[in-house]
C-alpha cells in the first residue's frame, strides 16, 4: 500500500521492489490479514476486560494473551495452528457459557 516500504533502496535499483513483491495489492491477502488482527483484537480485548460472556479465570486470560500473540506470528504454520486453537477455544468457551446460562 506504500510503495517507498517495498521499493528496492540499494544503489542502482530505482523503480524496482524488493523480493517477494510485485507492486500490486493483493486483496485476498489483505482481507486474511484483517481477519487475523480482527481475531488477535478480540483475544485481547477479552483478555484485558477479564469477561467474555462470563468471568474469565487468570489461565483463561493468560492462554488468550499468548493466542493473541501467536495469531499475529509471522509464521503461517504457527498463526494458523493459534488460529485453529483460538476458533475451538472460543467454541467452547460460547458453548459452556449457553448452557450455563440455559439452566440457570
Amino acid at each position: 500500500l506504500i510503495d517507498a516500504a517495498v521499493e528496492d533502496p540499494t544503489p542502482g535499483a530505482a523503480g524496482t521492489y524488493l523480493p517477494g513483491y510485485d507492486g500490486q495489492v493483493h486483496l485476498a491477502a489483505l482481507l486474511a490479514l484483517i481477519a487475523r488482527l480482527i481475531l488477535a483484537l478480540y483475544l485481547l480485548a477479552s483478555a484485558l476486560a477479564n469477561h467474555d460472556r462470563a468471568p474469565l479465570s487468570m489461565a483463561e486470560v493468560a492462554f488468550r494473551l499468548l493466542l493473541a500473540a501467536l495469531v499475529m506470528h509471522g509464521n503461517p504454520l504457527i498463526y494458523g495452528t493459534a488460529i485453529t486453537i483460538a476458533l475451538l477455544w472460543l467454541a467452547q468457551h460460547i458453548a459452556r457459557n449457553r448452557q450455563v446460562s440455559a439452566a440457570v
